[in-house]
C-alpha cells in the first residue's frame, strides 16, 4: 500500500515537472525566439548604414550613406553607386535623372549613375534649398538674397527660366504633365494680414499657365493629375482644374495626410489620420481613407500607431512592436509583430513598398 502511494506521488511529481517545463519552454520560446511573421519574410535587407537618409522615387530608392549615392529598385538590388564631393547632401529622383544638392552646388546623374554636369550656385548671400527633375529639365529652388528662386536648366546646363517669387517661400516643386516637362511650385505667402497658399503652375521659358489662390490655410501638398490639381491644405482637400475653378472640396480639419496614390486619369485616393507631431509624440489615433467617388471609411486605431501608409488593397498602420494590416473597406485585422522594434518608418514608394528602419538596418517592405 505504501508502495503504490509513493509511486502515485513520484508519477504525479514527475508530470508536474514536465508541465513546468512545457510552460517554461513556451515563455522562452515567447520571449527569447521570437517568431518571424509572414511580413517579416518579405523585408529586404538594405545595405547601407544606420546614418542614411532615404529618398523614395515611382520605381525605386535613392539613398545617401555619408558621401555614397546609391540606387536601389523594387527588389532592394543595388542599381549603382558612387561617391559624392560632399559629405551629407541631398537627393531627390523622377524617372532616370538624380539631382543631389549641398547650399551650394548640384550635380545631375543618369540611371547607370553617370555624372551628367554639375552646376554651382555662384551668387553670394545664397544657397540651394532642394532640386527636382523632369524628362528635359530640372529645377533647383534656391534662397537668393532673402528673395525665393526657380532656377530652370536643361541638361546640357542651359538657363531655361529663372523665377521670382517676390514675398512667397516655395513649399514644393515638381514637373508634370504628358512630356514631364510642365512645373508646378507650392508657394506661401504670410507677409500680409491672413496666411495665403498659392500654386502656380507654368511652361518653362514660355509663360505662365495657371495661377491657384487659397486663402486661410496653409496647404503642404499638391498632386497635379491629367486633368484636376489636388491640393491638401490643414483644413481641407481641394481640387482645381486647370484653369483654377474649385471642383471638389472636403473638409480634413483635424487630420494630416498620411499617404495617397493616384489613380488612372484624375482619380486619386488619400489616407489621412489624426493630428500628430512629426517626432511621433502623439500617436495616429484613426484613419480616414478618402477614395474615388467619394469613397470613405475610418478606422479607430490601437495604441502606438507612428505611421500609417498603403497599396491598392491594403493599409498598413506600423507601431514600435509591428504592423497592423487592414484591408481597404474592412474594419478587420491582422497584427504582423517584427522581432526586432521599429525606429522609423522613413519613406513610402507610393502603392508598392515601405521603408522600416529598427536600430541596426533599413529594410524595404513590398507591398501586396
Amino acid at each position: 500500500m505504501r508502495y503504490t502511494t509513493k509511486r502515485k506521488i513520484l508519477r504525479y511529481m514527475f508530470w508536474l515537472f514536465l508541465a513546468a517545463m512545457i510552460v517554461l519552454l513556451n515563455i522562452w520560446l515567447i520571449f527569447v525566439v521570437k517568431p518571424v511573421t509572414r511580413l517579416e519574410k518579405d523585408l529586404i535587407e538594405l545595405d547601407v548604414s544606420i546614418y542614411s537618409r532615404v529618398y523614395p522615387y515611382e520605381n525605386g530608392l535613392i539613398v545617401i550613406d555619408q558621401r555614397d549615392l546609391i540606387s536601389f529598385d523594387l527588389k532592394g538590388r543595388e542599381q549603382f553607386r558612387v561617391v559624392l564631393p560632399e559629405f551629407d547632401m541631398e537627393a531627390s529622383r523622377k524617372g532616370n535623372v538624380t539631382v543631389v544638392w549641398s547650399s551650394t552646388n548640384s550635380q545631375i546623374y543618369n540611371e547607370d549613375g553617370v555624372l551628367i554636369l554639375e552646376k554651382p550656385l555662384y551668387t553670394e548671400q545664397s544657397k540651394i534649398l532642394f532640386g527636382r527633375t523632369g524628362e528635359d529639365y530640372f529645377a533647383l529652388a534656391t534662397l537668393e538674397e532673402g528673395q525665393y528662386k526657380a532656377r530652370i536648366y536643361d541638361y546640357e546646363s542651359n538657363d531655361i527660366d529663372d523665377m521670382l517669387f517676390p514675398s512667397q517661400s516655395i513649399l514644393n516643386i515638381g514637373f508634370y504633365g504628358d512630356s514631364g516637362n510642365q512645373l508646378w511650385a507650392l508657394l506661401l505667402d504670410s507677409h500680409g494680414t491672413i496666411t495665403i497658399s498659392k500654386v502656380r503652375t507654368d511652361h518653362p521659358g514660355k509663360s505662365m499657365t495657371g495661377a491657384i489662390t487659397i486663402p486661410n490655410q496653409v496647404c503642404y501638398a499638391t498632386m497635379p493629375m491629367e486633368s484636376m490639381v489636388y491640393v491638401v491644405g490643414t483644413h481641407q482637400i481641394q481640387a482645381y482644374s486647370y484653369t483654377s475653378v474649385l471642383k471638389e472640396e472636403i473638409l480634413v480639419y483635424g487630420w494630416t495626410m498620411q499617404d495617397y496614390i493616384p489613380g488612372e486619369g484624375s482619380d486619386i485616393a488619400f489616407l489621412m489620420g489624426t493630428n500628430q507631431t512629426t517626432d511621433y509624440d502623439s500617436p495616429v489615433s484613426a484613419l480616414w481613407y478618402i477614395g474615388k467617388d467619394n469613397e470613405q471609411f475610418r478606422l479607430s486605431m490601437p495604441t502606438g500607431i507612428m505611421k500609417a501608409y498603403m497599396s491598392d488593397d491594403y493599409i498598413y498602420a506600423f507601431s514600435t512592436q509591428g504592423i497592423n494590416v487592414y484591408e481597404i473597406g474592412k474594419t478587420s485585422r491582422s497584427f504582423q509583430k517584427l522581432s526586432f522594434d521599429i525606429v522609423d518608418v522613413p519613406a513610402v514608394i507610393r502603392g508598392k513598398a515601405i521603408v522600416i528602419q529598427s536600430e541596426e538596418h533599413f529594410y524595404l517592405l513590398p507591398m501586396e
